[in-house]
């Protein structure tokens, strides 16, 4: 005869023990139920709605706000909206919990209800008034892992073999020191050229990686924001692809790449970080920051950069990346554009008390000092026309090719141009003196030609 079991109060009993196997809603008390082997079927299933990681900590926050609930003498399946809102304020005012670390036990206690075709108490106005106010209070800044830039790469490249002396006052020897440090250089320049996540790096597999003419391929199977598993390649570097080949020792294909677990990759970057005279703040999250930065800072579009990265949502990366994205913003170019100009202080003062700020009247000896900085020799007379307040300026001699300003060029060919849609009129005055046009070719007398550079 089979066992038939999973009534409703067994429901209830299996989700205060932590599982997290959503079973059907409805299972009758009497007549038809499932048997041993539909419920593991299910289980087993139903048990890959979340990753791994995210049902650890469901479970983990699940737990304790049983533990909570218990000392209350409250119930929590199903529990009362006030008093999940209650739970959260005290995590928040007496531990000191961060809004992130509130939303997460809110998560999971939803989660727990949801899974058991429970009403979810954290969509109601209590709750969500409580994580709402909590957010303003705290601030929504919230500590971020330093990030592993090209320059920190480096740094870690050029030290993560040296020999180190742990806490207990053992010196690893020389070929400890080598084995660690070569796997350690290996897991950083994946992370970045990847911009894995930490549960990423610790899952990938050795027939993840494929070389292409020196350079390689990473298939990221399954990502946090790609629990379907789609998967998404990614670019390898040559030197990253040499760093695997110094660590991989004739794995098998179905071998772990690193063969660590993802505190251990975390912990591990952080040590080599210090070790290379970084500092604190280095993390399994540094990498993806890092290169999120450096891509921004060679001006990488914020479209790109989450393909690149696998994030949704652009709020992450714009986040990672906002030193880089301001040095690029109005007020950045606003100030970029006056140095590359050349405009000195008395022009530009000149420039405001006029009220518009044109850009046909260039001070030239910006020009002639930016060129002789460059290491250009300088040797030219300028012929200026001035009419109803306004000037526009060619050379009339060069005597040395290439010393003209190619930027200074370009400006007052622009402000002849503007002119001359201005006051078309004006101007055929003013293009016999400035266009190099030679004598014999317009019959007039006193034309001199304008050399070409």
């Amino acid at each position: 005869m089979t066992t038939l079991i999973a009534t409703t109060e067994e429901l209830y009993d299996i989700s205060e023990s932590g599982f997290t196997g959503r079973l059907p809603r409805d299972v009758p008390t009497d007549g038809d139920r499932l048997t041993e082997d539909d419920r593991a079927h299910l289980s087993s299933v139903l048990g890959h709605e979340v990753s791994e990681n995210t049902r650890r900590n469901y479970d983990s926050q699940w737990r304790r706000f049983r533990g909570w609930a218990r000392e209350k003498g409250i119930r929590t399946l199903p529990a009362d909206p006030l008093q999940v809102a209650a739970y959260l304020a005290e995590r928040m005012e007496r531990h000191g919990h961060k809004p992130a670390t509130l939303q997460t036990a809110a998560a999971a206690i939803g989660f727990m209800h949801r899974d058991e075709g429970l009403p979810d108490p954290c969509e109601s106005a209590d709750v969500r008034n409580t994580l709402r106010s909590a957010r303003r209070k705290a601030g929504m800044e919230q500590r971020q892992a330093e990030g592993l830039t090209d320059e920190a790469l480096d740094a870690i490249v050029a030290t993560a073999c040296l020999r180190r002396r742990w806490s207990d006052g053992r010196t690893e020897s020389a070929e400890a020191a080598e084995r660690r440090g070569v796997r350690d250089i290996a897991i950083v320049r994946v992370m970045r050229d990847a911009l894995l996540r930490v549960s990423e790096a610790a899952e990938l597999q050795w027939e993840d990686v494929e070389e292409e003419d020196g350079t390689g391929r990473l298939l990221i199977r399954r990502s946090k924001t790609d629990p379907e598993g789609e998967g998404a390649v990614a670019f390898l570097s040559a030197p990253t692809v040499d760093s695997l080949r110094a660590i991989r020792a004739g794995a098998p294909d179905d071998g772990r790449v690193f063969g660590l677990s993802a505190g251990s990759i975390s912990r591990r970057i952080g040590q080599a970080a210090y070790a290379a005279g970084l500092g604190e703040g280095f993390s399994g999250h540094s990498p993806r920051v890092g290169m999120a930065r450096d891509l921004a800072r060679t001006g990488t579009a914020l479209t790109r950069l989450m393909t690149a990265g696998r994030w949704r949502s652009p709020r992450m990366p714009a986040l990672y990346t906002r030193n880089e994205t301001v040095a690029r913003g109005a007020v950045a170019h606003y100030y970029g554009s006056r140095g590359a100009f050349g405009m000195s202080s008395k022009v530009a003062a000149e420039k405001r008390d006029g009220g518009e700020l044109r850009e046909d009247c260039v001070d030239e000896t910006d020009v002639c000092s930016a060129s002789e900085a460059a290491g250009e020799n300088c040797v030219k007379t300028h012929n200026s026309i001035h009419t109803t307040g306004e000037c526009a300026r060619l050379p009339e001699l060069i005597q040395e090719v290439g010393c003209i300003s190619p930027l200074g060029d370009v400006r007052r060919i622009r402000a002849l141009i503007r002119q001359v849609f201005q006051d078309p009129w004006r101007m055929l005055v003013l293009l016999r003196d400035l266009l190099p046009i030679s004598p014999a070719a317009s019959g007039a007398s006193g034309l001199s030609p304008v050399p070409y550079t």
